[in-house]
């Protein structure tokens, strides 16, 4: 197995939506971790909260998102490099 070079760590929580027969809107909250080299002795990491804030609408095939607004109420570590 090769060796893992950094990673990400994503949460999803408090999941606010309402529905309606064909479309959907709400927001959700996350916090995401993020790092470079091995996850024991990172080289460098972000970790970021934020809200979600989405509409879906039903289609044949289920409900899919239409449009997705990121909001990062709050960051430590490396942003520029998380913006590439």
């Amino acid at each position: 197995m090769a060796e893992r070079q950094g990673g990400v760590q994503h949460f999803v929580t408090n999941f606010q939506y309402v529905s309606f027969p064909d479309t959907a809107s709400g927001s959700c909250s996350f916090l995401a971790y993020r790092w470079q080299g091995d996850a024991d002795s990172p080289a460098a990491t972000l970790v970021m909260g934020g809200t979600y804030r989405d509409r879906l609408m039903r289609c044949p095939e289920g409900w899919l998102f239409e449009e997705r607004h990121i909001i990062i109420n709050w960051h430590r570590g490396w942003v520029a490099s998380a913006a590439r």
